[in-house]
């Protein structure tokens, strides 16, 4: 529970910050930080939804920041084009 309210501490501090999410069974998950619990970890896309992703699923996780290559706060174009 302490890493819990670490984590939360952090992304707070960040602004709620974008993140790219690769799961354990292939897909990524790119969006903003909504909120999460022990379990789940809620973000929102670009169209608004809000998708639960259970972290004991999740292979990594990483930060997506404005003026770095992934696009930041644009989605990457390879997610663009898978919808």
């Amino acid at each position: 529970m302490k890493q819990l309210t670490k984590t939360r501490a952090q992304l707070q501090a960040l602004g709620n910050p974008f993140i790219g999410i690769e799961l354990q069974v292939g897909p990524k998950v790119f969006g903003q930080v909504d909120r999460f619990t022990q379990y789940k970890i809620y973000v929102k896309d670009k169209h608004g939804d809000i998708i639960d992703v259970p972290r004991r699923i999740i292979k990594r996780a990483f930060l997506l920041i404005k003026g770095d290559n992934d696009g930041g706060e644009e989605f990457p174009q390879e997610n663009k084009s898978a919808r």
